[in-house]
Parts: C-alpha cells; structure tokens; sequence
C-alpha cells in the first residue's frame, strides 16, 4: 500500500504554520510503537476541499474513522489503531504488528540499483503462509517501512468509497 494524493486526498503539509509545533521523529515513534491504551496528543492540520480518508505523515498511513471502521473487521490483530486527531476530528495511525515470511526470495524479482535491493519487479508471495484477509510486513530490512494487503482488503478497500491508498502490483501468488 502507498499513498495517493490528489485534491480530495491530499498528503500532509508538514510546513504548514498550523503543524511548526509538531516533533515529527517522536510522531514516528509513536507510530511505530505507540500504545493505543496510552495515546500521545497528536494534532494535525490538513487543508482539504472535501472529506478526507487517508493522510500520509510518514511510513504509516493515518485513516478516517470511516476507513478504520472498513479495515478493522477484516485485520483484526493484524494491526492496532493509534489514536490522532486532524482538523479536530479522531484519525488512526494503522500500526501492521503481522509479520509473515511469505516472499519467495529465489522467485520474486526484485529492482536493484548499485547491487543493493530497492523495490519489487514482481513480487512471489507463498500464499500458504498467509492468512486472508490481512494486512502485514514481511522480515526484510529493505521493506520495513512497507506493509501489505491480500485482494480481500484491497477489494473491501474499493468497495468502501474512501480514498486516499493505492495498492501496489499484487504479483504472483504459488
């Protein structure tokens, strides 16, 4: 999953006058590894012309309580939902804790640049490993800041209305 910005979705404005005040490192902390029984007072400002589903102030996506309420059946503890607010209203960091070795690392095609992994060509994911529906990370250090989605969320993602994710190309599962 990555983000998609566009006028009704728009990315965070991390300059804007109304966020100086906000420690971005210590909110990547948070997100990371925040505890939602004990939430920080994250506030935000997003200047927007319409609603808004999805914000991207990092590595993890932020998601309206209408999103969250799509996502969270489906994951269940796959993922945590840590409390922020933006514009005034309640938004939820998504925190992926699933991790599953499910890449075949002799089939999956990876993008190189200077011999060093950057991105997936084609993905080979080893589907007996993985659960459905689900969100998850897989254990290398080159993707630890990505997490994916199997069809299930993607197609209930879709179905939702919301905005805001795309989905990367789900390659081949064997």
């Amino acid at each position: 999953m990555s983000p998609q910005s566009d006028q009704q979705n728009p990315g965070l404005a991390v300059g804007h006058p109304l966020n100086e005040g906000v420690d971005w490192r210590a909110f990547t902390r948070y997100a990371r590894d925040g505890d939602p029984s004990n939430p920080e007072p994250w506030k935000f400002f997003v200047k927007t012309n319409g609603p808004l589903d999805t914000v991207w102030p990092g590595s993890e996506p932020v998601v309206s309580t209408r999103l969250r309420s799509v996502l969270e059946p489906l994951v269940g503890h796959a993922a945590q939902f840590l409390p922020v607010t933006i514009n005034d209203d309640t938004f939820w960091v998504i925190k992926v804790n699933l991790v599953v070795d499910a890449l075949d690392l002799e089939r999956t095609e990876f993008f190189r640049s200077d011999g060093a992994i950057h991105e997936f060509e084609k993905p080979v994911w080893i589907g007996n490993r993985i659960e459905s529906p689900a969100l998850f990370r897989i254990p290398m250090h080159e993707f630890r800041h990505k997490f994916f989605a199997t069809a299930e969320v993607k197609e209930a993602y879709e179905a939702s209305g919301c905005g805001g994710m795309r989905f990367w190309f789900p390659g081949e599962v064997i």
